[in-house]
């Protein structure tokens, strides 16, 4: 089904050491957002409530078996959410979003899902990245200063890739 690199974990199963590991990976993949939102994005405990009906999928580095990226999914009927996607910051640009996106999309088709839909926000940057693998914006929302612990107003938007 996958690539060796790449599992797909229930979050409710999920061992305490391997969640120790990856909230610090989703902590420092969202650092780089630190002027619009200035808290951590996850503890461990918010981790493992935000992720207990999820899974998660997971990529390791192929040489040395550390983790480098992260992926929340939820079904939602005919659809699959795709959340609190991370790569390590020191891995960007190496095509390991890339993959761990076509990794969603392999369980959204095995799945029978209509389409994956996420949100992201149009000040980090992301928006684009996911509109060039086929994602297409639904809706713009303007959230208030204090949203998620934000520092000042942004613009979230909702994308959907029909499979």
């Amino acid at each position: 089904m996958f690539p060796p690199n790449i599992q797909l974990i229930p979050g409710a199963a999920l061992e305490v050491g391997l969640v120790q590991q990856l909230v610090p990976l989703v902590n420092r993949a969202y650092a780089r957002h630190w002027e619009l939102f200035p808290v951590e994005r996850t503890t461990v405990e918010g981790f493992v409530e935000e992720t207990a009906e999820s899974d998660c999928l997971l990529l390791s580095n192929e040489a040395t078996g550390r983790l480098v990226g992260f992926a929340r999914l939820m079904d939602e009927g005919d659809e699959l959410y795709l959340g609190m996607v991370a790569i390590a910051p020191e891995c960007h640009g190496q095509g390991l979003g890339t993959r761990l996106l076509q990794a969603v999309e392999m369980v959204a088709r095995q799945r029978g899902k209509r389409s994956v839909w996420l949100t992201s926000i149009y000040e980090i940057g992301n928006v684009a990245y996911y509109e060039r693998r086929g994602y297409h914006v639904e809706k713009r929302e303007v959230q208030p200063v204090g949203t998620w612990g934000s520092t000042q107003p942004f613009t979230l938007a909702t994308l959907r890739k029909v499979m």
